[in-house]
């Protein structure tokens, strides 16, 4: 019996392995395909890397390889089957499944020993290998198929680098719009303390606005369009903000024609006041208040001051009425202008007027007025004798001097701010660093032809001459070919291209948001004053 058990048994491991083998391919194609699909998946969300492919290859086979075992376990062949199988392929009657089918009782009896020894004999002659071979079919070879997939994988797009690297972009945009708003408003927090400790309360409040607003554009969370739009919204409050302070820096430049006055007690003050210095002309204000006031000026001293106040309020009133002289002439020229067909030239005198009345416009030539009037009231007050009332008109003409001050502070103030405004928008722009460069590295070609960098070699080289193009003037009569002259040939380009170019840049339109530029103070202040001196 023992014989008999052993053949069975290991019929029935060929059967079993025989049927994993057949299903061991399709099982492992199966679970690559899976893995394939969920790798490529990933790989296209950006969510894993392409090299990771391979670790869904080895789940997808190390799962393949254990449906393949779960599935020939559930069908296994028993050992009765693997008996009848036996006795099929080597014909033996079913003597070897009779013989395991006998009950304990049957295998006692003589017919039941006689069966036995019968099978016995016959097991113990046969070869299972000969029947029983493992025969793989073509489904072994479909795991290939699959790993070809993984193979495939290779050439779809690395989408986890590209969103990492989109990522990182991201956050170093985020990054040039924060910091740059982020620092700005810590300077306009500082200057609105400044501006708070001076007295000027209108631009502490309007700093106060615009640091509330740079609140969204430091947060980071605002895209570089929006940002450069917020920027550029603060910088029309504060240009509209200087605009109507600009009267007294208009005035300051208008001082500066009070010369030629006579000499007398109010020389420091006219000077402060022609040098637009109105702090320095408040402090001699105040001493001749203190003279006035301790009766420490001469009778003829006081008809110097009075005549000295009178010559610059004639002063004020000439610069006055000379300004409206010229724009009545200029009205008169572009009126001369038009009716001679002369647009063009009407057109830059409409431009001088225009300029001319937007300054009239910021108030300068009412605080003009204004200062000329309270001169020439305090002078009057002065040769009438009444000093008290002197007094009081120059106290109103202090309180002028004040305010133009405190204007001129502001505007120092609003300009710096708008210096610092774009300067924040050159940052978000990327047209100013935002960290520390990257230094050359090694010496370059110091030899040659060209810009050169580096050092030069240590042999010495002929630097007493250079080459420069001469344009040759051809002679009447034969001429000579000598050589040829090096360099590319050059086309003149026609009237037509150099037309159809002035045509694109003025139909150009830039945008309103990146392209905004502004002057520095010193050339603004450079500019105005070629245009004032041109206009007058």
């Amino acid at each position: 019996m023992d014989q008999i058990n052993k053949q069975v048994a290991r019929v029935r491991t060929r059967l079993n392995f025989d049927r994993f083998v057949h299903v061991l391919g399709w099982a492992v194609f199966s679970c690559l395909l899976i893995a394939a699909v969920a790798a490529g998946t990933r790989i296209l969300l950006g969510v894993a890397d392409a090299s990771e492919r391979w670790y869904f290859a080895l789940a997808g086979l190390g799962a393949g390889v254990l449906l393949a075992t779960v599935l020939t376990y559930w069908r296994r062949r028993e050992t009765m089957d693997a008996a009848i199988e036996l006795d099929r392929r080597f014909q033996l009657k079913e003597r070897i499944s009779s013989s395991l089918s006998l009950s304990a009782a049957d295998r006692e009896t003589e017919a039941g020993q006689a069966l036995i020894a019968d099978a016995t004999r016959r097991a113990e002659r046969i070869e299972v290998s000969e029947h029983f071979k493992i025969q793989p079919n073509a489904s072994v070879a479909m795991p290939l198929l699959g790993l070809t997939l993984f193979f495939a994988l290779a050439a779809l797009p690395n989408l986890s680098d590209k969103t990492a690297q989109a990522a990182a972009n991201e956050q170093i945009a985020k990054e040039q719009i924060r910091k740059p708003a982020e620092d700005l408003k810590k300077k306009i927090e500082q200057r609105k303390q400044e501006a708070a400790e001076k007295g000027l309360t209108d631009a502490s409040e309007l700093l106060k606005k615009v640091s509330e607003d740079l609140d969204k554009v430091a947060s980071g969370d605002v895209q570089k369009k929006e940002a450069l739009v917020k920027l550029n919204d603060i910088a029309n409050e504060i240009a509209e903000r200087r605009k109507q302070l600009g009267g007294a820096d208009e005035m300051k430049k208008q001082l500066e024609n009070l010369k030629n006055i006579k000499s007398g007690p109010a020389d420091k003050m006219q000077k402060a006041m022609e040098q637009g210095d109105f702090e320095a002309a408040m402090d001699a204000m105040n001493d001749l208040k203190e003279k006035l006031a301790d009766g420490k000026l001469s009778d003829e001293e006081k008809k110097d001051l009075a005549d000295q106040l009178k010559q610059m309020s004639e002063k004020l009133q000439d610069m006055q009425n000379e300004r409206e002289r010229r724009k009545q002439e200029l009205k008169e020229q572009i009126e001369q202008r038009r009716q001679a067909g002369d647009t063009e030239a009407a057109e830059k005198l409409q431009q001088q007027l225009d300029a001319m009345e937007a300054s009239d416009q910021e108030s300068s030539m009412d605080l003009l007025k204004q200062l000329a009037d309270k001169l020439g009231q305090a002078s009057e007050n002065l040769q009438e004798g009444d000093g008290e009332m002197a007094m009081e008109n120059l106290d109103d003409l202090l309180d002028q001097l004040q305010d133009m001050q405190d204007a001129l502070d502001e505007l120092q103030e609003l300009d710096s701010v708008m210096d610092e405004l774009e300067g924040a928008k050159g940052q978000m722009l990327g047209q100013y660093g935002m960290g520390n460069g990257q230094g050359m590295e090694g010496n370059g070609n110091g030899n040659g032809e060209g810009q050169g960098e580096g050092e030069r070699g240590l042999e010495e080289t002929e630097t007493g001459t250079f080459d420069s193009a001469v344009r040759g003037k051809v002679q009447k009569g034969a001429a000579i070919r000598t050589g040829v002259a090096d360099g590319p040939n050059r086309k003149t380009p026609s009237r037509e291209s150099v037309k159809e170019e002035i045509q694109m840049s003025i139909s150009e339109r830039s945008d309103a948001v990146n392209d905004q530029r502004r002057l520095p103070k010193d050339q603004r202040d450079h500019l105005r004053e070629y245009f004032r001196n041109f206009n007058e």
